[in-house]
């Protein structure tokens, strides 16, 4: 009997660690936020946030791309350490938002598109560029 509860219990911790996302699991379970102030030639400005968390059993995340003062109506890329990761266009008065939202805390038409479930991790020292604006997420 006891051999079956001890079997019973290490399933239920191997349960619990898969769910929440493995080795990684967010370490701590806390808060875990990075930005980059985006800059260049021109004098467009923006910022970038990354942000996940455990919620219950889920691993919320956040990503969001916020421009000011760029060419009216121009579609920007969105890389990240080189790679492609979305595009933003800007609005009338240059202006434009971009954000990706973990699916199942998506509430409003405002929070966002969902997350791929690739997205990965963003870590300071992660290089995001935005049209000719770069900046490094700390």
């Amino acid at each position: 009997m006891f051999k079956k509860m001890l079997a019973l219990v290490a399933l239920a911790v191997a349960v619990v660690t898969v769910s929440v996302g493995g080795p990684e699991a967010r370490a701590g379970g806390g808060d875990y936020r990075v930005r980059a102030n985006l800059s260049g030639g021109t004098l467009a400005s923006g910022k970038s946030t990354y942000r996940d968390r455990v919620r219950g059993n889920t691993i919320e995340q956040r990503f969001q791309v916020n421009v000011e003062d760029g060419t009216p109506g121009a579609t920007v890329e969105i890389q990240i350490n080189g790679a492609l990761f979305g595009t933003v266009v800007l609005n009338d008065l240059g202006a434009g938002e971009f954000s990706y939202r973990t699916v199942q805390f998506i509430d409003d038409p405002g929070d966002g598109d969902p997350i791929p479930t690739d997205f990965p991790r963003i870590e300071a020292g992660w290089v995001i560029t935005v049209g000719e604006m770069s900046g490094t997420f700390n």
